[in-house]
This record gives C-alpha cells, sequence and structure tokens, in this order.
C-alpha cells in the first residue's frame, strides 16, 4: 500500500521527536541491586570474621600448651634475703657444672638439690666479702681461684682459726733406727723450747739450738700459717693447738706417725663456728626461706 493511515504517521513522528524512556519499574529493579551490593559488601567480612575466628581460636589454643611447655615461666624455688632464687637460676647453675651432659641430669633432684645449695653458698659469701670489705672474684666461674680465695678470706673473718708457727720433723716408723732417730730429735725439739721460754721468737730459737752440736738437721722450721679444726693434721697437733693461748707454744707433740712438731700461737679467732659448712647452715636458717 502506497498511503498510510493517520494515527500510523503521527506514531512515527512522536518516536521520532520523543524517543522511548525507559518504563518506571526498571528503575525499581535497579535500586534494588544497588542496595543487594551494598548489603554485600557490609555482611561479607562480617561473614568472613566469623568463618574464620573459630578456626584461629582452636589453632591458638592448640598452640599454647606447646609455647607453655617450651618455654614456662621462672618458679620462685627458694628466697635468700627476701630476693627470689629460681629455678631458671638452678638451671643455670647446673649447665656451669654439667656442661654439654645438662639434658642428662637437669631433672635429678639430688643435682638440682646441690645447685640451689651451691648458689645460696656463693649469695651468703658475696654478701660477707661485702661486709667485711674483702675483694670480689674476678671471674663468674664458682671454681675460679678468685672465689677460692673469696672462700678463705670469709672463713678467716667468721670462723675459728689459730695462726702457729712450727719448727717439725718426720721420722719414719718403718726404720730399724726409728727410737733412735726420735729420741735424737725430740732432744733438738727440747732445746728449741728452752730458747722460746726465754722471750725468743721460734725462728730465733730454732737457729740457736740448729747452731748447737747433736742438733737434727732433718728439723725444719715452717713461717705463719692457719690452722682449722678440720685442717688435715693429726689429731694430737689440732688438739695441742687448740689448747695453747694465743702468744704461748705447745709441747712436743709426737704424732700418730712418729713424726714431732713443737708450735707457736702468733695468733687466733674465737667464733662459734668451726667449720664454713656450719656457718653457712645457721647464715641459711636466717636469711632462705621456702617459696
Amino acid at each position: 500500500m502506497l498511503f498510510t493511515t493517520k494515527k500510523s504517521t503521527t506514531k512515527r513522528i512522536y518516536q521520532k521527536e520523543f524517543p522511548e524512556a525507559p518504563v518506571s519499574g526498571n528503575k525499581h529493579v535497579a535500586y534494588a541491586r544497588f542496595a543487594l551490593v551494598v548489603v554485600l559488601l557490609l555482611i561479607l567480612p562480617l561473614m568472613l570474621y566469623l568463618i574464620f575466628r573459630p578456626q584461629d581460636i582452636r589453632q591458638r589454643a592448640s598452640q599454647a600448651p606447646a609455647a607453655i611447655l617450651t618455654n614456662p615461666p621462672a618458679k620462685t624455688v627458694a628466697r635468700y634475703n627476701g630476693k627470689s632464687i629460681t629455678d631458671k637460676d638452678v638451671d643455670a647453675e647446673l649447665k656451669s657444672t654439667w656442661g654439654v651432659y645438662y639434658n642428662d641430669y637437669k631433672n635429678k633432684k639430688d643435682l638440682r638439690d646441690k645447685a640451689l645449695n651451691a648458689l645460696i653458698e656463693r649469695k651468703i659469701l658475696e654478701d660477707d666479702a661485702k661486709k667485711f670489705d674483702i675483694e670480689q672474684p674476678v671471674s663468674s666461674n664458682k671454681n675460679s681461684d678468685h672465689e677460692q680465695d673469696l672462700t678463705l678470706a670469709v672463713s678467716e673473718e667468721v670462723l675459728a682459726w689459730k695462726k702457729v708457727e712450727t719448727v717439725s720433723v718426720f721420722k719414719d716408723p718403718l726404720s730399724p733406727i726409728f727410737l733412735q732417730n726420735q729420741a735424737k730429735a725430740k732432744v733438738s725439739m727440747e732445746r728449741i723450747r728452752v730458747y722460746l721460754s726465754e722471750g725468743n721468737s721460734l725462728k730465733v730459737a730454732y737457729d740457736l739450738a740448729k747452731a748447737e752440736p747433736g742438733f737434727d738437721a732433718f728439723i725444719v722450721y715452717e713461717p705463719e700459717r692457719t690452722v682449722y679444726s678440720n685442717t688435715r693434721w693429726g689429731k694430737k697437733y689440732l688438739e695441742a693447738i687448740r689448747l695453747t693461748k694465743k702468744g704461748s707454744y705447745t709441747p712436743v707433740v709426737i704424732s700418730e706417725g712418729g713424726s714431732l712438731m713443737v708450735a707457736v700461737v702468733v695468733d687466733a679467732n674465737t667464733s662459734d663456728f668451726s667449720t664454713l659448712d656450719q656457718y653457712i647452715d645457721a647464715r641459711e636458717k636466717e636469711a632462705v626461706k621456702n617459696p
């Protein structure tokens, strides 16, 4: 057909001038999609947190016992003057003693007790060194010469002792002429005591007696040394020195093995403690408390 109706012509003109706009229903769909995206963006992090948080908690909970076992907190095992001594301090003492064998012995109770006692003893000695103005050991090694010197220095301050000079001689009891040798030595020793009674020092008395004919040449003079109750001397020697006052001298003492000695006590220290162990035990009762 070559003609068109008026209605169709009008429609085409309208469509040309006014293109078709989206219907109002499409606007609602777009808004709904936008709102859904916003809600998802807000909810997704929360959902992820809720999903993975329980797993993270379980993982940390499973790791916690292992962490506690590998690095447990220090436990106080004793207190010295109000300060804690911990199991880690004891471990360090054991390591310094046993070195590469530490793991083999670290759980043995008797060794841990000994290590703790060694720690306490060292603290007592160090405190006493400060109190008596004694030079501290340079090395931290408990077996060092410095610490041994410290122990001796503290012992002189707190223990009972006597400083003596001696003249002595050893006579072999297996010798066939033992009795003759012993008798000769005793005569020489008595001559020394005679010169002592005249007010001479032991060294001078020894030199005077030595110049006499028939003096036993094997008798030797020894300068001052400190004698404690546990010094490794014969019992008769120690008892004679114990009974001798400062400034006096012993009789001629014949030991169990047959040797002879005369001692002059040149100085003395009085104390209730005759050994360092006694002193340490008493200090521990005062200063050491259970945790």
